[in-house]
């Protein structure tokens, strides 16, 4: 389904939907008995978009492990997430909703996963979409006793949640994931980390595959990630600044590979920024791996140059080095932290333009992004010649 559509749908259609069952649920609740609370023993995490938002709410799924040993934890999130989220050993059960298979296939997908969670009887769902009026929607029709989520002026969602946290753009959105927890009762804990995803398969044989297939070998190449997710494509920094920062590499360091990885539809891109570089030496892989083959490059990477985007949380849950670029969307949510991680944010007086409460919509009164534009290809290569 087209993503701009949805977004549209959302807005409109959802504020709807989001007041109707508002009214039906105070409604209904003049005739729900109270009941004294347990503990949890069925609880569902939802996040729908964003392999990096999901790697960013691994610390909240290993506190809520920790506080509920006894309870089984759901995940819900989107089809083409499942790989990923089964790798985290807090999850006992993924729940996919399917949106490419078009409207009807969509519909049909959505009764599908009320009734699984209703047949559930959930104790606590905690939805950690940061403000989409669809996932409160989903929310209230689980049927779960505590409906944890996000709260603003900003985006009225209705009376959905039982519960409504704040959501403080000043924090890490890590923290704010870990923060709905608070609400469900896990301990405060500020220095928070990221679990390292656990893939399925013979890892040393995946390596010998990837590195005969690629020509490879163990820190001797950089994986660059020049893409953005759909949510927000406007975070790429400049093709042109890949091409020669990529050149740069190339001339300093005779011995290291470079490996460009994205999926299918980013392969064609890929292919502009490295068309008349040395084919032997600069890989275009994207399309060519999954999620589990992806963190075999990224383990033995020697780093991950990306813009803000999934493949970048992956490295840094894998203690991966990383440099990462930042404007249309703020570091003070996404950054990295850490002496492995360089984050280069120009800090203009119009970025960040994009912010959680206006479904990420970008707002760029320039002719392109000044903010990604003004970070050089010279800055950047100072620190990226001190670490190769």
């Amino acid at each position: 389904m087209d993503f701009r559509l949805m977004k549209f749908v959302d807005k409109y259609a959802g504020w709807l939907l989001c007041a109707l069952l508002s009214f039906a649920g105070l409604f209904l609740k003049l005739f729900r008995k109270k009941t004294q609370p347990t503990p949890p023993k069925k609880i569902l995490v939802m996040k729908f978009w964003g392999m990096g938002s999901i790697i960013l709410s691994t610390p909240l799924l290993q506190a809520m492990r920790a506080k509920f040993p006894d309870s089984k934890i759901y995940f819900l999130t989107l089809s083409r997430n499942e790989e990923i989220v089964k790798m985290f050993e807090p999850v006992n059960e993924v729940i996919t909703l399917d949106i490419d298979r078009g409207p009807i296939g969509f519909l049909m997908s959505f009764v599908k996963i009320v009734a699984v969670m209703r047949g559930i009887k959930l104790d606590i769902l905690l939805d950690l979409e940061f403000f989409t009026r669809f996932s409160a929607i989903v929310t209230y029709l689980s049927g779960a006793k505590e409906r944890i989520g996000f709260k603003a002026w900003e985006a009225w969602r209705g009376q959905l949640h039982t519960i409504g946290v704040p959501f403080n753009r000043y924090w890490h959105v890590a923290q704010n994931f870990y923060n709905l927890g608070r609400a469900a009762g896990i301990p405060e804990e500020k220095n928070l980390v990221l679990l390292q995803p656990k893939p399925a398969i013979d890892v040393n044989a995946e390596m010998k595959t990837i590195f005969s297939r690629f020509n490879l070998e163990s820190g001797k190449y950089i994986c660059i990630n020049p893409n953005a997710g759909e949510i927000a494509m406007t975070r790429r920094w400049p093709k042109d600044n890949f091409t020669q920062l990529t050149k740069n590499i190339l001339s300093r360091s005779k011995d290291l590979k470079i490996a460009y990885i994205g999926n299918s539809k980013e392969s064609g891109y890929i292919d502009s920024i490295i068309s008349g570089l040395d084919k032997s030496r600069v890989i275009n892989t994207a399309g060519t791996l999954n999620i589990s083959q992806l963190i075999v490059l990224f383990k033995n990477s020697k780093l991950l140059i990306s813009n803000d985007s999934g493949p970048l949380h992956l490295a840094v849950a894998l203690k991966t080095p990383t440099i990462s670029f930042f404007g249309p969307e703020t570091p003070v949510l996404y950054a990295p932290s850490g002496d492995k991680n360089i984050v280069f944010f120009k800090n203009l007086d119009c970025s960040p333009c994009i912010n959680v409460h206006e479904d990420k919509t970008f707002r760029c009164d320039k002719k392109s992004p000044a903010c990604l534009e003004d970070i050089t290809v010279g800055e950047v290569w100072n620190k990226l010649e001190k670490l190769i």
